[in-house]
C-alpha cells in the first residue's frame, strides 16, 4: 500500500471529521424515526469504538512486559489508543442513565446503583492504567496493569453483554471477547503504521528480522487464539445440547444473521492463516495491511454478531444500517483524534 504523504495528514483528519459527524447525524436521524433500533446500534457503535482502544491498551502492556523490536513503530499509536479508551467508555453514559433496566432491588448486584458504581470502577481502571503507560516507566505497570485489566474488563463484559441474554452465561465469554479486542487493537496499530509509511521489510531485533515478520506472527497468534477460544465455547455449549444455552447461538443464526459465523471464519481464520503462513507476504505492506483490514473487519462484525441480534429491532434492515452509521461515525471521529495525537504536524520549510 502506498503511505499517506505527513504533508495530507490535516486534510484527512477533515474528512474523517466530516464522515464521522455526518454518519452519526444520519444514525441519529434513524433512531428518531425509528426509535426501538437506537439502542442496540448505539450500543454496538460505542463497544465498536471501545474495541481497538482496549486492545491497544493490552498490546501496549503486553510490550511493557516483554519489550521487543516489535512494538517501538507501533508505540504511538498502540498509546494514542490505550489513552482514548477512558473517553470511549465514557459514551456508555446515555446507555447507563436511559436504557437500563433491572426489576432487582436498587442495590443488588444486578441493580442499577450496583451497575452505576461498578461502571464508575472501569471507568477509573482504564483511567489508571492509561496515565500509568503514560506517565511511569516503572517495570510493574506491565504486569499489573494486565491483571488488573483483564479482571476488570471480566466483569464489564458481564454486566453490559452477557446481561443481554439474562437467561444465559459462559465462562469463555469474556476472554472470547477480550481476545477479539486485542486482535482489533493490533490490527489498527497496524495498519496505521503501514499507511504513515513504516516499512514492514525493516529490520528489527535480534536476529535482525523484518518488523513485519513480527506483526504477522502476532497477528497470528492473536486470531488463532480467539478462534480456538470462541471455537471450543461453541463446541462445548452446541454439545451439550442445554436449550437455555444453545438459544443464544440460535438467536443469532436467525434472518441474515446466518451468513455471520461463516464471515468470521473466512475473515478472522481462514484468509488470515492462509497470507499468514507465508513469509513473503508477512513482508509486502499491502498484503499485511490486507490482513490487519480483513482482521479488524471480522472483529467489528463479531461485536456486532455479540450485540445486535440480542435485541428485537437488531433483525430489522433499518436497525442493523443505523448500528452501522454508528460505528462508522464513532470510529471515524477516533482515527481523526488518534492522527492528531499519534502523527506530528508536517512543519513549513
Amino acid at each position: 500500500m502506498s503511505p499517506t504523504p505527513r504533508t495530507s495528514i490535516p486534510h484527512l483528519r477533515r474528512i474523517l471529521a466530516g464522515v464521522g459527524l455526518a454518519t452519526l447525524l444520519v444514525a441519529v436521524l434513524l433512531g428518531v424515526l425509528r426509535p426501538t433500533v437506537i439502542q442496540p446500534a448505539y450500543r454496538f457503535g460505542v463497544f465498536a469504538a471501545l474495541a481497538p482502544a482496549i486492545g491497544a491498551m493490552i498490546f501496549l502492556l503486553v510490550h511493557r512486559c516483554t519489550g521487543g523490536a516489535w512494538g517501538e513503530p507501533l508505540r504511538p499509536f498502540l498509546a494514542t489508543g490505550a489513552s482514548l479508551a477512558p473517553w470511549a467508555w465514557l459514551l456508555i453514559v446515555p446507555l447507563l442513565f436511559f436504557t437500563h433496566r433491572s426489576t432487582a432491588p436498587v442495590w443488588a448486584y444486578d441493580g442499577i446503583a450496583s451497575v452505576v458504581v461498578r461502571a464508575v470502577i472501569y471507568g477509573a481502571v482504564l483511567v489508571g492504567v492509561a496515565l500509568a503507560l503514560t506517565r511511569s516507566l516503572a517495570a510493574w505497570v506491565g504486569p499489573a496493569g494486565i491483571l488488573l485489566l483483564l479482571f476488570s474488563m471480566h466483569l464489564l463484559s458481564d454486566d453490559w453483554l452477557v446481561t443481554l441474554e439474562p437467561d444465559w452465561h459462559s465462562t469463555a465469554f469474556a476472554l472470547a471477547w477480550l481476545l477479539g479486542q486485542s486482535v482489533a487493537g493490533l490490527s489498527c496499530a497496524v495498519l496505521v503504521a503501514l499507511a504513515l509509511g513504516v516499512s514492514p521489510d525493516a529490520p528489527a531485533g535480534v536476529p535482525k528480522n523484518p518488523l513485519g515478520i513480527d506483526w504477522g506472527n502476532l497477528l497470528l497468534t492473536a486470531t488463532l487464539l480467539w478462534t480456538y477460544v470462541t471455537f471450543a465455547e461453541f463446541l462445548i455449549i452446541w454439545g451439550g445440547n442445554v436449550p437455555r444455552e444453545t438459544s443464544w447461538f440460535l438467536r443469532r443464526t436467525e434472518g441474515g444473521w446466518f451468513i455471520v459465523p461463516v464471515l468470521l471464519a473466512l475473515l478472522n481464520f481462514a484468509i488470515p492463516l492462509g497470507l499468514l503462513l507465508v513469509r513473503t507476504r508477512k513482508r509486502s505492506p499491502r498484503s499485511l495491511a490486507i490482513t490487519a483490514g480483513l482482521l479488524l473487519l471480522g472483529q467489528l462484525i463479531y461485536v456486532a454478531w455479540l450485540i445486535i441480534p440480542a435485541f428485537p429491532a437488531g433483525h430489522t434492515f433499518i436497525g442493523v444500517i443505523a448500528a452501522a452509521l454508528f460505528a462508522i461515525g464513532l470510529l471515524a471521529l477516533g482515527a481523526r483524534i488518534l492522527l492528531a495525537q499519534a502523527v506530528p504536524a508536517p512543519t513549513s520549510p
